[in-house]
C-alpha cells in the first residue's frame, strides 16, 4: 500500500493521505495514455519482482511513485485536472471501485476520435497556434528512426545499469571485507609480548595500527567508488524507463497512422481521423519529443550534479582520514 500526496495547492479536493495499491498507479497511467492519446507520460517503477519485496525495495519504490505523482502534476496542467486523476486523489474503497468501472465504459462507448479530436483543438490550442510548421513528408520514416533509436539506446543504458549495478556491488563487498578486517586488527592492538627478542610490543602495534589505517584509508576509496558506480546505475536505469514511456508515444502514434491507412483503404477517407492524425503528428514532432530531449538534458545535468557532489563527499572523507592519521602519528 502505498500514499498518494498532492502537494499541489490547485488541486484542492486532494486529500492528504489516500491509501492506493501499486495496481491503482498503474491503472491510471493506463487510463490517462486512454484519455491523452500521444501525451508523454511519466514512468512508474519497476513492478513487484520475486525476491526484490524487502523493505529497501519497498522503500525506494514509495519515493519513485511520489516522484511520479510529482512528475504527472508539472507535465501539463489539465492532467491534474482531468477525471481519471481526480477519482485515484479522492475516491476510496467501493466508491473507488465503481467510478474505476464507469470510466471504463465511458471509455468503451464514448470516448470516440471526434471526443478526442475537440479536446485537443481546445487543451492545444495555443499550441497547435505554434506547431503550425507543416508536418514532415516522410514522418513514418521519421517515426521509424526514432523507434530504432529508442530501442538502441535502451538497450545500451541497461547494459550499463547492469554492469555498474554490479560494480557497486562488488566494491559493497570489499569495502564491508576492509572494514572487518580493520576490525580484527584493532582486536590484536595492545601489550603483549613479541617472539622477537629485538622486536617490542610498541613496535609491532605501530605496524599493525598502521596497516588498520592503510585499511580506512582503502575501504573510503572504495565506497567513493561504490556510491559512484551506484549513481551511474541509478541515472542509467532513469534513462530507460524515460525511454520506454517515449516509445509508448511513438507506437501509439505508429498504431493510429496503421489504422488509419487500414480505414482509409476499407470506408476512403475520413475527415475527423484525418484531423486527428495531424493534430497526434504535430503534437509528436513538436512537442513530445522535444520534451523528451529537454528532460534528458536535464537529467545529464542532474547527474553532473550528483557526481560533483560525490567528489566533494569524497574529498571530505579523505581529509577526515588523514587527519585522524596524522594525529596519531604525532608526538604527544
Amino acid at each position: 500500500m502505498y500514499e498518494s500526496l498532492d502537494k499541489k495547492k490547485d488541486v484542492e479536493s486532494t486529500p492528504k493521505g489516500v491509501r492506493r495499491r501499486f495496481s491503482d498507479f498503474v491503472w491510471l497511467r493506463d487510463t490517462l495514455a486512454k484519455c491523452f492519446p500521444g501525451v508523454l507520460l511519466p514512468p512508474l517503477p519497476p513492478k513487484k519482482l520475486l525476491g526484490n519485496m524487502n523493505e529497501a525495495f519497498i522503500k525506494s519504490r514509495c519515493v519513485k511513485l511520489q516522484i511520479f505523482m510529482e512528475r504527472l502534476i508539472s507535465r501539463m496542467h489539465f492532467i491534474s485536472q482531468s477525471l481519471p486523476f481526480k477519482i485515484f486523489v479522492t475516491k476510496v474503497g467501493e466508491e473507488f471501485k465503481a467510478e474505476k468501472k464507469k470510466l471504463s465504459q465511458f471509455f468503451k462507448t464514448s470516448w470516440t476520435r471526434p471526443e478526442i479530436c475537440a479536446l485537443y483543438e481546445r487543451l492545444f490550442r495555443d499550441r497547435l497556434d505554434i506547431m503550425r510548421p507543416e508536418i514532415p513528408k516522410d514522418p513514418a520514416d521519421m517515426v521509424e528512426f526514432m523507434r530504432s533509436f529508442l530501442l538502441e539506446t535502451r538497450k545500451h543504458v541497461l547494459a550499463l545499469a547492469k554492469h555498474a549495478s554490479s560494480a557497486a556491488n562488488s566494491l559493497d563487498h570489499i569495502a564491508a571485507e576492509s572494514t572487518r578486517m580493520g576490525t580484527t586488527l584493532s582486536s590484536t592492538i595492545g601489550p603483549h609480548e613479541t617472539p622477537a627478542k629485538n622486536c617490542n610490543s610498541t613496535e609491532d602495534n605501530t605496524g599493525r595500527e598502521n596497516l588498520r589505517d592503510s585499511l580506512g584509508e582503502m575501504r573510503t576509496e572504495t565506497e567513493y567508488l561504490r556510491d559512484t558506480y551506484a549513481i551511474v546505475a541509478r541515472c542509467a536505469i532513469d534513462e530507460a524507463e524515460d525511454t520506454a514511456a517515449m516509445m509508448e508515444v511513438v507506437c501509439c502514434w505508429d498504431a493510429f497512422r496503421k489504422e488509419l491507412d487500414r480505414s482509409k483503404k476499407i470506408y476512403g477517407a475520413d475527415v475527423e481521423c484525418e484531423k486527428l492524425f495531424v493534430i497526434l503528428t504535430r503534437l509528436l514532432f513538436f512537442s513530445e519529443i522535444q520534451f523528451y530531449w529537454r528532460r534528458k538534458l536535464a537529467q545529464y545535468k542532474n547527474s553532473q550534479n550528483q557526481f560533483a557532489k560525490q567528489a566533494v563527499d569524497r574529498a571530505n572523507k579523505l581529509k577526515k582520514v588523514w587527519m585522524e592519521a596524522m594525529n596519531k602519528s604525532s608526538p604527544a
